[in-house]
């Protein structure tokens, strides 16, 4: 479980190395978006969407200006903005990065890689906030899917988006839905795949 002040003490370590990444490297620095996307990924794991919002927008931008258009790096924190947006409600904006994050892990790693799945899983929790419960709940099973194939069934954040998957196969009237998912469902919620290096 990651308790508030293991998210605490994470908080003030990602805040530390960024203001040293901003004060020794270049403006625009691989590192430093890197740095960006870890401080933003707690914030968001803290349910802190507002304040991380604009980190990950900066992370975002810091890549273009490198000419860094496509990288798994980069498709990491456009999911991580996707997410933020919406839990911000921003749904319509949310879903647009959700698919830019894909549409880049797929050609980066082919369909079936990891990281597709997590994208998936992202627009899927998007499509639930709209009325098209179809397509979220498509999206949400084939995020776990590749997720389970790719980093198992136990992974953190696997477990988090079963979890979603059940609570929200609840929501929608199929609780027997839900139940197939239970067991893959026991770790603590992580809503961020974000960190420096996502390998499994």
């Amino acid at each position: 479980r990651i308790r508030t002040g293991e998210t605490d003490e994470a908080e003030t370590l990602f805040r530390r190395v960024l203001d040293c990444r901003r004060a020794n490297l270049a403006k625009d620095h691989p590192d430093t978006a890197l740095a960006l996307n870890n401080l933003a990924g707690n914030l968001l794991r803290r349910k802190a969407y507002v304040e991380a919002e604009p980190l990950f927008r900066e992370a975002v931008g810091m890549w273009a200006n490198l000419g860094v258009h496509e990288s798994p790096e980069l498709g990491n924190v456009i999911a991580n903005l996707a997410a933020v947006l919406c839990e911000l409600n921003r749904v319509a904006e949310g879903i647009d990065f959700a698919r830019r994050a894909m549409d880049i892990h797929r050609k980066l790693g082919g369909e079936d890689h990891w990281s597709v799945g997590n994208d998936r899983a992202v627009l899927g929790e998007c499509l639930a906030k709209t009325n098209d419960h179809a397509a979220a709940e498509f999206e949400l099973r084939e995020g776990l899917r590749l997720l389970v194939a790719g980093l198992g069934p136990t992974h953190q954040r696997t477990s988090t988006v079963a979890r979603t998957l059940g609570e929200f196969l609840k929501s929608v009237g199929k609780p027997e839905g839900a139940a197939e998912f239970e067991h893959l469902g026991g770790s603590s919620p992580n809503p961020s795949p974000a960190t420096e290096n996502r390998a499994p």
